[in-house]
């Protein structure tokens, strides 16, 4: 008996296989690769989602916490910025310059502004805001 008859006569061969004892394989390449992909997707979108709940959760705990007034530092600050869009306040000393309320600031920035802006402001400027 030779030593290729051995091998042959004790394999036992699978029905489309040129090799013994080797199964056809079932999964292809490309089942296994969208398999991947599709839980690649879910992952990333469960990341999104997730990351996506922190952030509002922390700006509600945040909005809660300086409405609760939590952060005294915070309505301070508030308090203060108000206070001074509010109030007349020479700011360098008698005669130089004064802080006057917001809305009478917007009044005069209207009174003054110039009839026709043709004038006052660059011919660059003017020529993208024409009148139709």
């Amino acid at each position: 008996m030779s030593h290729v008859a051995d091998i042959s006569e004790g394999a036992q061969w699978v029905e489309g296989t040129d090799r013994p004892h080797v199964e056809p394989e079932g999964v292809e390449a490309g089942q296994i690769l969208g398999f991947v992909i599709t839980i690649a997707l879910l992952v990333v979108l469960a990341i999104v989602a997730l990351f996506q709940y922190t952030d509002r959760t922390a700006q509600a705990v945040l909005t809660e916490a300086a409405e609760e007034g939590v952060y005294p530092e915070l309505e301070e600050a508030r308090l203060h910025a108000a206070l001074l869009l509010a109030q007349y306040e020479a700011l360098d000393g008698p005669g130089e310059r004064y802080r006057i309320p917001i809305e009478r600031a917007m009044q005069r920035m209207v009174q003054e502004a110039p009839v026709y802006p043709e004038a006052f402001y660059a011919a660059e400027y003017m020529a993208t805001y024409r009148r139709q």
